[in-house]
């Protein structure tokens, strides 16, 4: 927890703007803690993103109610040409009510910057927030809240939420859980610890209170209430590791203390949104700008267009729904919006949100029209109607399309998901960026725990004695076997105990009796006139008997741990280091210099070989030069890292088209079986193979219910196979047969085949075509590679037809790094 949610933090706050391309400078603002009692300290961050350093601090706004002192500024990675420029305040008042902190302003590179304004709320605590606890030995006084804003919010409305506890000052935070909280009538994330960068802490605040300084820890998390009315958060707990000075036998030590730290219930009343609702208004509920924008320069008359329509503000960007298509939709054909993954700036409140939304037009058009917005401002409590500005389009010229060989389109009303053309290059900031299908991955962690809880249970039961007795534990049996030995007296047997305590059990997995042991070994052995107590047989024995058990059980179950993890290298380049080079090849693109951009993809690929997006953009290149049996190369090449790659799916299907190439053919039931997701079959195929392990596992330890789990173990096993059939035959751009095999004809011309590995001269070519049995193979066809004699290779077309073709004509699909024979340097 303080490694994970510091980085996460740090990944939100220096990515906030960075989109693979540059961008205007912002000065951010995080806020540590919202909601402060009077005199408590709060950390407030102002980060920039730049090339170069802000020659001065920014200036500290002037108020009356909140006062601040600069702590320090820092430096902080974030790309190769650019650093995130960081700096820190503390931030107090002794003034209750709600506050706003004022804008700090920053010259820099000839702009003024202002960071964004921030909610402060200060609130004495209440006399029921505290209560008191024992820790070792000794009673202390803890405070716990839950704060929400005393304006009561909107239903669908996004707020900011926070868990606070107050921990005397003298006991140091060692580890800190996830708080958990009942909730009722709304929906919240999970409140998480608030952390800072780049030290990697958790954020804490002081405070003196009763007379003694006590450190506050904040969690954070963002609430909406589903409707009008009644909601409350709370009762919960927070799971706490304290470090606790003790002072034992004349030494100080410092131990680690478990602590469940109770939170209250807080209840409020949701509002109800204004009657009557515009129309056009869905779920936005915030301060929101909209801006449009699309790469339209040098497209022909009716190449589709990728607009990007970036929602900036703070609400619900979470959960908020695309802006309205154009209202003069009779002119365009529009296909359904893709959502971004939300980019945070500071304190999680605020933000931006992309969608792409591709639209084609239907004819000849000036201008993409205006996008219109409807929200729902809770401050001024009325609606906000925005629009983006139209954005005029470039169509390049039909005299800049002489030098290729010119395409034949469908008619304009035909879906864009029949191949009425190709789709451009995928810009470097929406590699990646494909819609999630099925059920998030995460779930796998839930049978997963099950499934270690369980066989661990059964390695204690079942394995552990025959693990005893195997030849590789002889030195610890021995050990164990010299404890039950009547020859020693009780100080040996106290040293050999605690020995062994100390070699095979680790601080953090002794329990009580074994401190207690260890306790006993150094009161009983260590004594300056060394004479001890006596140990009763029973008590020998008990000692005996708790060692053997945990010391097994310890080994056991590092052994096994040790044998599932396995070390991950990861060889692929950062992306951040190629960006300049995926912004010259897109630049390169939009100037028509196809060849330069080839080249610059190229070399991104060499970087990053396993890239389904990069492969994509090569085979654009390709085709937009001509060479359309490259660019269904790359295009198969792009769908065997991802199937799914939807660009790749429909220029292959454009391409393939568009030459007349014979592509893979699929039987009815293949068809019947693409009708769902091959994310829903790897699905259920996971769920039926999570059910028969854990059917099996408590097969073997549970006696009750074991009718229940035979039907389990069968219900896994039918789900298991059927889903795997599935997946096993689940129709693929390359068809049957085996994948190293699969190939694809590159020429950009049709190739000549024949059943002879001959080339055709002479006055009697005809006589010879006609005797060899000769037949066209368009650029694009995918084909299988059965035999290469030299220069010719023999190849069968998924249609079944086979023949002879020059050995440059192909290239296999597969490894998706090597390049075709005559594209060799």
């Amino acid at each position: 927890m303080n490694v994970f949610l510091p980085a996460l933090v740090c990944a939100l706050i220096l990515t906030g703007s960075a989109d693979g391309k540059p961008s205007s400078k912002v000065l951010s603002a995080w806020l540590g803690s919202s909601y402060l009692l009077p005199g408590e300290e709060s950390e407030l961050w102002l980060t920039i993103t730049s090339n170069t350093r802000p020659l001065q601090k920014p200036r500290v706004p002037q108020t009356e109610a909140l006062s601040f002192k600069f702590l320090g500024d820092t430096i902080l990675p974030h790309s190769i040409d650019q650093r995130t420029y960081a700096y820190r305040y503390l931030v107090l008042s002794y003034q209750e009510g709600s506050h706003i902190i004022p804008p700090f302003y920053l010259d820099h590179e000839g702009a003024q910057l202002a960071s964004p304004p921030l909610k402060l709320n200060v609130k004495p605590l209440s006399e029921a927030a505290w209560f008191s606890t024992e820790i070792e030995g000794e009673s202390c006084s803890f405070a716990s809240r839950i704060s929400l804003p005393e304006k009561p919010p909107f239903e669908g409305e996004a707020v900011q939420a926070e868990a606070k506890i107050y921990i005397p000052a003298r006991f140091q935070i060692e580890k800190a859980s996830i708080a958990e909280l009942a909730r009722e009538g709304l929906a919240a994330e999970r409140f998480d610890v608030s952390a800072v960068i780049p030290e990697g802490k958790m954020l804490i605040s002081t405070v003196r209170l009763k007379q003694k300084e006590y450190t506050g820890l904040a969690y954070r998390s963002t609430i909406t209430p589903l409707t009008g009315g009644h909601l409350s958060i709370g009762p919960g707990t927070i799971p706490l590791t304290l470090l606790v000075r003790v002072s034992r036998r004349g030494l100080t030590e410092t131990v680690p203390t478990s602590l469940e730290v109770p939170l209250p219930r807080v209840s409020a009343t949701a509002r109800s949104l204004p009657r009557p609702k515009p129309e056009g208004f869905r779920n936005a509920i915030g301060r929101f700008t909209m801006t449009a924008s699309a790469k339209h320069r040098g497209m022909r008359i009716q190449d589709p267009i990728s607009v990007q329509l970036t929602i900036e503000g703070s609400g619900n960007l979470n959960t908020l729904s695309p802006p309205e298509v154009p209202g003069e939709m009779g002119a365009w054909k529009s296909y359904p919006p893709h959502r971004l993954p939300r980019r945070t700036t500071g304190n999680h409140s605020g933000g931006s949100v992309t969608f792409t939304q591709t639209l084609r037009p239907i004819g000849s058009q000036s201008s993409i029209p205006s996008f219109r917005f409807v929200s729902f401002n809770p401050e001024t409590e009325k609606y906000v109607t925005s629009y983006s500005a139209p954005i005029p389009l470039e169509f390049r010229s039909p005299s800049m399309d002489s030098g290729k060989k010119p395409l034949v389109y469908p008619s304009s009303e035909a879906p864009l998901s029949t191949t009425d053309n190709i789709l451009g290059i995928k810009p470097f900031d929406l590699f990646g960026a494909e819609a999630n299908e099925g059920i998030h991955p995460a779930w796998h962690f839930i049978p997963g725990v099950l499934s270690i809880i369980l066989l661990v249970r059964l390695l204690r039961v079942r394995i552990l004695s025959r693990l005893a007795s195997s030849p590789g534990n002889s030195h610890l049996l021995e050990a164990l076997d010299t404890l039950e030995r009547d020859d020693i007296d009780q100080q040996q047997f106290l040293r050999r105990a605690g020995s062994l305590i100390e070699q095979c059990i680790p601080e953090e997995a002794r329990d009580n009796e074994t401190r207690e042991i260890l306790a006993k070994r150094d009161q009983y052995c260590y004594r300056p006139d060394g004479a001890g107590r006596s140990i009763t047989e029973s008590r020998r024995q008990e000692i005996i008997q708790h060692v053997r058990q945990h010391v097994i059980k310890n080994i056991a179950i590092i052994a096994l741990l040790a044998s599932l993890v396995t070390p991950e290298v990861n060889a692929s380049a950062d992306p951040a280091q190629a960006s300049p080079i995926y912004q010259q090849a897109e630049a390169a693109w939009d100037d028509q210099k196809f060849r330069l951009a080839l080249d610059l993809y190229q070399e991104a690929q060499r970087m990053r070989p396993t890239s389904p997006d990069i492969l994509y953009n090569l085979g654009n290149c390709h085709f937009q030069l001509g060479e359309p049996g490259l660019a269904a190369l790359y295009y198969h090449r792009a769908l065997q890292l991802n199937p799914s790659h939807p660009e790749a799916l429909q220029n292959l299907r454009f391409v393939q088209a568009e030459t007349g190439a014979v592509g893979a053919t699929a039987p009815y039931y293949k068809k019947w079986i693409s009708s769902v997701t091959r994310n829903i079959y790897a699905t259920g195929l996971a769920f039926g193979l999570w059910s028969m392990v854990l059917s099996s596992l408590c097969l073997l330890q549970i006696r009750r219910f074991r009718k229940l789990f035979r039907a389990v173990f069968l219900s896994g096993a039918l789900t298991g196979i059927g889903t795997g059939a599935c997946l096993i035959h689940y129709p693929t751009p390359g068809g049957s047969g085996p994948r190293h095999r699969q190939a694809v004809i590159t020429d950009s011309i049709p190739v000549v085949a024949g059943s002879t590995a001959t080339s055709l001269q002479g006055a009697g070519q005809s006589r010879a075509a006609a005797s060899q049995g000769l037949f066209p193979v368009a650029p694009g066809t995918l084909c299988h590679l059965i035999a290469r004699r030299g220069e010719w290779t023999y190849i069968e077309i998924t249609n079944g037809l086979r023949g002879w073709v020059p050995s440059s004509s192909t290239c296999a699909i597969l490894p998706v790094t090597s390049r075709p024979e005559h594209l060799q340097d």
